[in-house]
C-alpha cells in the first residue's frame, strides 16, 4: 500500500531554491530516517507533506489522494522537534495526551468517558500512567518526550512523522524512545519518517535512508548506502566513517562539508 509518493516537488523561499525536483515513495510498513545538514530542506519538505506550506511545483498524494483534497489528517501522527514545544503549559500529562482527540472532535462537544479510556489505555502503553497526573511542566525531559508521543499515537496513525524528536534527551532515555517507536513499527506495521542528523543513532533501527540536500542524494536501504556510488561521491573520505557508525549507537552527525563535488554552504536553516 502506498502511503506517500512526492512527484517532481520544488520549493524556493525568496529567490533561493530550498528543494529541487523531489522524488520518491513511501509504502506501508517503511521505517524512513531521513538526514540532512542544516539548510538541506528537511523541515520545509516534512511542512509541505503536513500542508503547512504550499509547494510550488509537483505533486504530493498521501493514502491515494492528492494533498489539495486529503482530509483523512487523523491517520498521520506529528511530533515536532522538543524545542517547539511550550514547557510550561498549565495541563497534567493525562491532559496533554488527551488533546490529542481534538482532531476527531466536531463542534464544541466535550471530551467523554470513552475518550478518558482511550487516554489511559496509551498512556499505560507508553509506561508513562504513573505521573498521568503530574503536570506536564514539572516532567523530566524523557518523561515529556513519551507524553508528547502518547497524544501524538492517540489515534493511531497510519503514518508517524517525527521531527528530530531526541533533541535534548539523555542517552538512556534516547535509546528508550527508538526503542518505542521501533516496537510501532515492528508490532503495529506503523508506517515512520524520522527526521534527524545523526546516522548512528537511527541506524540500527530504521530500513532506509533518504539523505537530503536540497535534492535527493540518495534514497534506499541500509544496504545500497553502504553499496552506492552516489553517497560515496557526495560524502567523499568520509563515507567509510558514516558506514562505520550505522549499526552503534555512538554520536556520527552528517558532516557539513561534504566529498569535493558538493559546494553547499550549510548555514542555519531558515525552513
Amino acid at each position: 500500500m502506498s502511503i506517500l509518493e512526492v512527484k517532481n516537488l520544488s520549493f524556493s523561499y525568496t529567490g533561493q531554491t530550498v528543494l529541487k525536483n523531489i522524488n520518491f515513495k513511501i509504502t506501508e510498513g517503511n521505517y524512513i530516517a531521513l538526514l540532512g545538514p542544516n539548510g538541506s530542506g528537511k523541515t520545509t519538505l516534512i511542512k509541505i507533506l503536513l500542508g503547512l506550506l504550499q509547494s510550488q511545483k509537483g505533486k504530493i498524494i498521501l493514502f491515494g489522494s492528492a494533498l489539495k483534497k486529503f482530509n483523512a489528517w487523523q491517520n498521520i501522527g506529528y511530533l515536532e522537534q522538543k524545542a517547539n514545544t511550550p514547557h510550561n503549559m498549565p495541563l497534567t500529562a493525562f491532559g496533554v495526551v488527551r488533546l490529542g482527540l481534538l482532531s476527531t472532535k466536531k463542534g464544541l462537544k466535550l471530551f467523554n468517558k470513552e475518550d478518558n479510556k482511550k487516554t489511559d489505555a496509551i498512556m499505560k502503553k507508553l509506561h508513562c500512567y504513573s505521573y498521568k497526573d503530574k503536570l506536564f511542566s514539572e516532567l523530566s525531559g524523557g518523561q515529556q518526550q513519551r507524553v508528547l508521543l502518547a497524544r501524538t499515537l492517540i489515534n493511531e496513525p497510519k503514518f508517524l512523522i517525527l521531527d528530530e524528536p531526541s533533541t535534548a534527551l539523555d542517552s538512556s532515555s534516547r535509546e528508550e524512545f527508538f526503542e518505542i517507536i521501533s516496537a510501532l513499527n515492528e508490532e503495529n506495521k506503523t508506517t515512520i519518517l524520522l527526521v534527524t542528523h545523526d546516522i548512528s543513532q537511527v541506524g540500527k533501527y530504521v530500513n532506509k535512508f533518504l539523505i537530503l540536500d536540497k535534492q535527493i542524494v540518495f534514497y534506499g536501504s541500509k544496504e545500497d548506502f553502504c553499496n552506492s556510488a552516489e553517497v560515496t561521491e557526495y560524502f567523499g573520505p568520509y563515507t567509510q566513517h558514516l558506514i562505520d557508525h550505522l549499526h552503534t549507537t555512538g554520536t556520527c552527525p552528517l558532516p557539513h562539508n561534504h566529498g569535493h563535488n558538493c559546494g553547499h554552504n550549510h548555514g542555519g536553516e531558515m525552513l
